[in-house]
């Protein structure tokens, strides 16, 4: 909900019995402002999704004993609601292949530190043996 400055004045001075004067009344304006920002940066951050990666980072993903060097190229919301991430392996190779990736699979099979991924498939050949 909105407050205007002139009804917030209006209901603190008969809540309160009091009159501001002009330096009150600006400090008062300038904290409603706020208020008013802080409700509509709240509002607009519960429809926010965090996504575990942007457009160029590289990601790792394990897969079938190897790891693959991917590069993100997009990230895009399906109809049905659903987030996907683009990436591929190196275009400049004949081969290059590309994946849509669930962004819940970050931690799983996709990580965006080599070393992570280096970890996962190292815990996959010690399960296997």
């Amino acid at each position: 909900m909105e407050l205007s400055v002139k009804k917030a004045v209006s209901l603190l001075s008969q809540m309160f019995l009091i009159q501001f004067d002009k330096d009150e009344h600006e400090a008062l304006a300038m904290a409603i402002d706020a208020l008013n920002e802080n409700t509509s940066l709240r509002a607009r951050l519960d429809k926010a999704v965090e996504l575990p990666c942007k457009v160029g980072d590289t990601v790792y993903m394990v897969f079938d004993g190897l790891i693959k060097v991917l590069i993100v190229e997009s990230i895009h919301c399906w109809k049905s609601g659903k987030w996907r991430i683009s990436a591929h392996t190196d275009k400049t190779n004949k081969y290059w292949a590309g994946y849509e990736i669930d962004p819940k699979g970050f931690g799983i099979k996709f990580f965006l530190a080599e070393a992570e991924a280096q970890a996962k498939l190292e815990e996959m050949k010690g399960g296997a043996e």
